[in-house]
């Protein structure tokens, strides 16, 4: 794999008690390759906090001139919360179509 690319899988629940380790890992990540790849396939849970941090995430790269992609498959339960908080019209199975839906939720391009 290139070295100008990281690949961070998210494991377990991504919620409000893991999304700030998370986050600093993508961001430490971040600062030393110009794009991180999120790997939601190992996710088991996902809540409020860790939509708006895979959002937030997204901004931040834009911010700081670097990219956040999600890539892989999306397991069931992440796609059914995405589709029953809004953020799809239908589940998702791939994370490079979550990561379409998910980009023009943050704030516009800085």
């Amino acid at each position: 794999m290139s070295t100008n690319v990281r690949v961070v899988n998210f494991t377990g629940d991504v919620t409000l008690s893991t999304v700030t380790g998370l986050a600093e890992t993508v961001t430490t990540a971040l600062k030393e390759v110009p794009m991180v790849l999120v790997s939601l396939s190992q996710c088991t849970d996902i809540d409020l906090a860790g939509v708006q941090l895979l959002i937030s995430l997204k901004r931040y790269a834009r911010l700081h001139k670097k990219a956040v992609h999600l890539t892989g498959a999306v397991p069931e339960v992440v796609a059914g919360r995405m589709t029953a908080g809004g953020f799809t019209p239908n589940p998702v199975r791939e994370g490079r179509e979550l990561d379409t839906h998910l980009e023009d939720k943050g704030a516009p391009n800085d």
